[in-house]
């Protein structure tokens, strides 16, 4: 029996995986009885661990480079915060980029609506309460957009 942990520290996920049919069988018996056999977080791991021990199975170690190298992340930060902005700058790790909120306005005008709307839903999410309260926002770096 394995232990699978994928992801990086924002978001790890970690499953038991089976190597063989009677593992297998096992796993499916916990799944029938609630027990979890899948978990997010980096709390899962000892739980997973722990649960693999109870049913008679050592589960190898971790390799410690999947939870110790954080996903790029982007720190964008209000054009009327220049201070904040040199402080976010100068505390930033290895993988952590700042940036400027780039938008001057909204893009969208006024006017008469197009002959017919094509978007099956809205794209624009509301801002995380950081935007407002704190005066930056934490992304992943490479985000795919909406469609």
């Amino acid at each position: 029996m394995r232990l699978v942990v994928f992801g990086g520290p924002w978001s790890v996920w970690s499953r038991l995986e089976a190597e063989t049919v009677e593992e297998q069988t096992v796993l499916e018996a916990c799944t029938a009885r609630g027990e979890r056999t899948s978990g997010s977080g980096v709390a899962a791991i000892p739980v997973l661990r722990a649960l693999a021990t109870r049913l008679g199975y050592s589960v190898e170690s971790l390799d410690p480079q999947v939870i110790a190298s954080p996903s790029p992340r982007l720190v964008v930060v209000q054009r009327s915060a220049p201070t904040l902005h040199a402080r976010l700058t100068a505390i930033a790790r290895e993988g952590i980029t700042v940036i400027w909120d780039r938008r001057h306005g909204e893009r969208r005008t006024p006017g008469p609506p197009p002959p017919v709307d094509q978007r099956r839903r809205e794209r624009r999410r509301p801002p995380p309460d950081t935007w407002s309260g704190l005066g930056f926002l934490v992304a992943p770096a490479h985000e795919p957009r909406a469609r």
